[in-house]
């Protein structure tokens, strides 16, 4: 078994062998530095060979890792595109239920390694920004512990020089390489930011990329749990993904690396005694952020969930403008919509209060322990053991210490606000749709257009909505579909495009069962027209392209022509934004495309309805000419679309009957007739 690049085993070894480098760089510059023999030859070679090794590391970590990468990805085609994260989700072939039970499916938790495994760049280049962003990052750290050492140094050539036991050009070497550091720490902290953008524009086009493709082969069941603002709020959620590897490895970690850093320095400077103070002072703190980031963590979360509902509520207002305007509620829903953001801004006052609160603590600690510090090397001072240049060396250390606490507290605190949005992202990625392809499905292969029901048995829940259903709609017929609200009309639609599957009974196309075949190729040969389609917001002419990709203009006049709507697009524009059109004309623009897209079978849900009597006609003339080569279902309400058909079918109570012509029919049943004579208007 081939290990994965960022494995349990891999980080682990890399990890050491990565801090091991860094150390030994570390300890040569920092040997470099303060040696003070003059001989630094042999110094200067082990630096320089240091650093060979460190480079030599990154590029074999680089090759390694595309090597792996490529490795994983062969073989993987987007029909074969699986869940981001969980590998261990079993799919549920042939069935209406989730894999495992609720309360029993098993993911792996969201680990720090898993996240950055998602933030690894594929691109070898973007690979080599990634390590040298790391490799930066320890630099400028080490940049930045020595800021106060050479600070010390300079002061101490002062002061050395107002007592005449040293030179100007001594100091100002001093103060040169200070600023030189100084201004190597600002350089790579500017180049850092460079670097990381390039990544981090990466990260978020797969990331929300491959949320809103997992997204959108989710199930009509699951989309109708959730409003468009929750779902867009999701995908957009990562973001915050790159936002927690950023804090977390180069915000904590090497804050983290500074405070050890701090420990040794303070040791070798100060002393055992001293350096144990500064370990307790950092030991504390630490555990105090970690122990207050618990709760931060709950707060945070109530906020996020706080202003999701914010962003929903305001969604729901601004959509139904019309409602609100016509029922004069205006007013009314201005003071909601305030009570809701007012109720909103608690938990957010939580999480500033909490936040304020804990700052509070760190700073009272760390005052403490700087003061028993400050006060023992007053002692020193006045006994002679401590030089005053080395009082002032280490209380710059601790002001830079106090940049890096107080660093460790936002970074965890921001970590943990994005750490709520990447659970929520994964939460969605985490989600598998009702039916999948079952092991080997073959491609359907349509070419009849041949729709058969047999015994087909379907119930939402506990509720029975089609009981023992068998029919057959063949190329060159219209067939529609009549019954009450609620009979299963609209069931039989999402069966035949496997929104659903049938419980018992089996459905097949042109004698393949749909079961067996993938829902891509079953997708392809289907085109549906919904009671109330939603078209892209663009232009006409731009919803038509969008139906088939390299379709030219002329061919999407010719199909437009044919079924009667040219004359309506030409009028309006083809260029006009389907914002702009009356429902009709848009459901003409929904017919279009389906019929663009080529599909065998068409399903047509009161496609009629939004049709004035005119235009009606024109499109029932269409059909009558394109059936020959369509399988054309029907849901209807509305008589002039019933007449038109070939076949009716009547459904009530989840049976059903049926399978003539509407004149047939009306004199074979008494329920479908006294249905026609009771609201004939409707149908």
């Amino acid at each position: 078994m081939i290990l994965a690049p960022w494995s349990s085993v891999w980080p682990i070894l890399w990890s050491a062998g990565f801090g091991l480098e860094i150390l030994i760089l570390f300890h040569i510059i920092g040997a470099y530095i303060s040696s003070a023999s003059g001989s630094l030859s042999y110094r200067d070679l082990e630096l320089w060979t240091s650093l060979f090794r460190l480079l030599l590391f990154v590029l074999i970590g680089t090759w390694y890792l595309s090597c792996r990468q490529h490795i994983g990805n062969t073989g993987h085609s987007s029909q074969q595109t699986t869940c981001l994260l969980d590998g261990d989700l079993e799919a549920n072939y042939g069935t209406n239920s989730q894999a495992l039970p609720e309360g029993k499916r098993t993911s792996r938790p969201i680990t720090f390694i898993r996240l950055l495994a998602h933030v690894w760049p594929k691109s070898i280049l973007l690979q080599l920004a990634f390590l040298s962003r790391i490799l930066l990052v320890f630099v400028q750290r080490g940049a930045n512990l020595l800021l106060p050492y050479l600070a010390s140094v300079f002061q101490e050539r002062i002061f050395q020089l107002s007592e005449q036991k040293s030179n100007e050009a001594a100091t100002l070497q001093a103060l040169r390489i200070y600023l030189v550091f100084r201004a190597l720490e600002k350089c790579l902290g500017v180049l850092q930011k460079s670097l990381w953008s390039r990544i981090v524009q990466s990260c978020r086009r797969r990331l929300e990329g491959t949320a809103l493709y997992h997204l959108l082969n989710l199930d009509e069941k699951w989309h109708s749990q959730y409003s468009t603002s929750e779902k867009s709020s999701t995908v957009k959620k990562s973001r915050t993904v790159d936002k927690f590897v950023t804090e977390t490895l180069f915000g904590i970690l090497p804050t983290i690396v500074d405070l050890v850093l701090a420990v040794c320095f303070a040791s070798n400077r100060f002393g055992v005694w001293c350096a144990v103070e500064v370990a307790l002072t950092e030991f504390c703190l630490v555990c105090f952020i970690a122990w207050s980031g618990g709760r931060t963590a709950q707060l945070e979360k109530m906020r996020s969930d706080a202003k999701d509902y914010i962003d929903e509520f305001r969604d729901d207002l601004t959509s139904s403008y019309q409602t609100i305007r016509n029922l004069q509620k205006e007013a009314k829903v201005t003071i909601d919509h305030e009570m809701v953001i007012s109720d909103g801004q608690i938990p957010e006052n939580n999480v500033i209060d909490w936040s304020s609160m804990s700052e509070i603590a760190q700073e009272v600690i760390f005052l403490l322990g700087l003061y028993l510090l400050i006060q023992q090397s007053v002692t020193g001072v006045s006994s002679g053991h401590v030089e005053p240049v080395d009082m002032l060396a280490l209380y710059a250390l601790l002001v830079q210490l106090q940049k890096q606490l107080s660093t460790l507290g936002d970074s965890f605190r921001r970590s943990l606000r994005y750490w709520v949005g990447s659970h929520q992202l994964f939460s969605l990625i985490r989600e598998t749709p009702t039916t999948v392809d079952i092991p080997d499905a073959s491609e359907l292969r349509s070419r009849q257009g041949h729709v058969r029901f047999r015994n087909v048995e379907f119930a939402y829940g506990t509720k029975s909505v089609l009981r023992g259903v068998s029919f057959d709609c063949r190329c060159g017929e219209i067939t529609v579909f009549v019954g009450k609200s609620g009979a299963g009309k609209s069931t039989i639609r999402k069966l035949i495009f496997r929104e659903y599957l049938a419980q018992d009974g089996y459905i097949r196309i042109d004698g393949q069962d749909i079961r067996e075949v993938t829902q891509e190729s079953l997708r392809c040969h289907i085109g549906i027209v919904p009671q109330n389609p939603v078209l892209l917001r663009r232009t006409i002419v731009e919803n038509l392209r969008f139906a088939r990709d390299g379709i030219q203009d002329r061919e999407i006049y010719d199909i437009s022509q044919s079924l009667g709507f040219h004359d309506t697009f030409h009028e309006l524009g083809y260029e006009t934004n389907v914002r702009d059109l009356s429902g009709g004309q848009k459901m003409m623009v929904a017919i279009t495309m389906i019929m663009i897209k080529g599909s065998r079978i068409i399903l047509l849900d009161e496609a009629t309805a939004a049709f004035d009597p005119k235009t009606e006609k024109v499109f029932h003339r269409a059909i009558e000419t394109l059936k020959s080569l369509k399988t054309v279902i029907m849901i209807a309400h509305r008589e002039s679309t019933v007449r038109h058909a070939d076949k009716v079918f009547w459904l009530c109570n989840g049976n059903l009957s049926g399978g003539g012509t509407h004149e047939e029919f009306l004199a074979e049943s008494e329920d479908y007739a006294s249905f026609w004579e009771s609201d004939s208007q409707q149908l």
